[in-house]
């Protein structure tokens, strides 16, 4: 083996071992995570169970009494404001189609606002095409070039690793490092 290929051989290894304890480091994390996840939880269940009773509690009784809110339609109570508001319209369109029909028209001077209209290549297809035929719109394939990388083999690991780090403040320069 040549010496420039020990060095890169020894270099790896470096790269390898400070991931490990990377890894190490982030599983203890998680277990961690998971723990304190799985002791707080019931608490938080039981405490999502009350909030939702005194809700529908709350809620049934300002339904049973709409004359306690003709004017105002709202009162505010300890923080919780309750009361009668206007439900939001829906629109519906039908038939699509027969709708941008209408609008073409009726309304053709504001066809742009209301109608949306998307046209762009369809890469897959156009990647069939001849040559000459790709010449003749405008594309070609370009080849990639060659440059170096560097990759763990096991990418379970570094799934695992990225999941993790997606909460923390330096994920982006460890998934860097990771990918």
């Amino acid at each position: 083996m040549s010496e420039p290929m020990k060095q890169i051989e020894q270099l790896a290894k470096a790269l390898a071992d400070t991931r490990d304890e990377l890894k190490e480091r982030l599983q203890t994390l998680r277990d961690e995570q998971e723990d304190l996840r799985r002791r707080r939880m019931k608490g938080i269940e039981n405490a999502l169970a009350k909030f939702t009773a005194a809700h529908d509690e709350l809620l049934q009784s300002v339904e049973a009494h709409p004359e306690l809110f003709e004017k105002p339609k709202t009162q505010t109570f300890h923080a919780i404001r309750v009361g009668w508001v206007k439900g939001r319209g829906r629109l519906v369109i039908a038939d699509a189609a027969r709708t941008v029909e209408l609008i073409e028209k009726r309304m053709p001077d504001r066809l742009d606002q209301l109608v949306k209209t998307t046209r762009s290549p369809i890469a897959a297809a156009i990647q069939q095409l001849s040559g000459a035929e790709l010449k003749s719109i405008g594309a070609s394939v370009v080849d990639g070039n060659d440059s170096p990388f560097v990759k763990p083999v096991d990418d379970e690991i570094d799934k695992l690793v990225k999941a993790l780090l997606r909460s923390d403040d330096g994920a982006a320069r460890a998934e860097a490092a990771l990918a």
